[in-house]
């Protein structure tokens, strides 16, 4: 009895010493991400008080650019948190078995409208009765997070086609393809990477947060992201880009 006891409390202290470990990286990984961005926000600052000194009536214009640069930081800091908190647990939280084809058409119709609204053309194609095995919410927000990449790059007059699919090896792919201006294939391996931004990506809004996400959630549920070349040139369109969320097959 005694020596079952002595391995019980060495295994509660191994469980605890990782915990503890893992809470360091994501802490350590936390302060390291969000540097440059509190660095951006004292630079923002510093402006702000140079022009209010320089003219009292502009101090509104000054501070609102401020509080925007603030409410980024924060939407920055919970993702950052997220994408931690995932990779600190090493798994997904509170997973269930989901409809993945109901999902799908959720964010289907969500974001038939978005695309419309920027003259994008939108096609789902939904494998009905797809299940997969995970956490509803995160992967809902990983898809949310590659279909506004996709939105977001794909010029007006190109078009986007959502897909869920089983594939032969009975894999869960959710896959977005969309006619924008694609990634070098030399640039795709390090773009799910924190902070990351290609040179063509500069002129728009962002951090560069949203693959580094998706990836996050992929390996928290033993999946991947795959970034593959998109449908090719066409007219002004293109060469587009590919990607998808791959999920475990479901278990029997």
């Amino acid at each position: 009895e005694i020596d079952d006891l002595s391995i019980r409390i060495n295994e509660t202290l191994d469980r605890m010493e990782k915990t503890m470990g893992n809470l360091k990286y994501a802490g350590d990984a936390i302060a390291h991400d969000l540097r440059s961005p509190l660095s951006r926000l004292r630079s923002k600052l510093e402006v702000s008080l140079f022009e209010v000194e320089k003219d009292p009536g502009q101090a509104h214009d000054a501070l609102q650019r401020a509080l925007e640069e603030t409410d980024q930081l924060l939407r920055t800091f919970q993702t950052v948190f997220a994408i931690s908190r995932l990779q600190a647990a090493g798994q997904a939280p509170d997973q269930v078995v989901f409809p993945a084809s109901d999902l799908a058409a959720d964010m289907a119709e969500l974001y038939e409208a978005v695309a419309a609204d920027k003259g994008l053309d939108f096609e789902s194609e939904i494998e009905p009765g797809v299940r997969a095995f995970g956490n509803r919410d995160f992967v809902a927000q990983a898809l949310a997070n590659l279909l506004d990449n996709a939105i977001k790059y794909t010029p007006e007059g190109g078009g986007i086609t959502f897909r869920l699919r089983r594939t032969s090896q009975r894999e869960i792919e959710f896959s977005i393809t969309d006619t924008g201006p694609g990634v070098p294939e030399k640039d795709r391996a390090r773009i799910a990477e924190r902070f990351v931004r290609l040179e063509n990506s500069r002129s728009l809004p962002g951090v560069g947060l949203g693959l580094s996400m998706v990836d996050a959630v992929a390996v928290a549920h033993k999946g991947r992201l795959v970034i593959d070349e998109g449908p090719g040139r066409f007219g002004d369109q293109g060469p587009g880009l590919r990607t998808a969320l791959v999920l475990p097959p479901l278990q029997a």
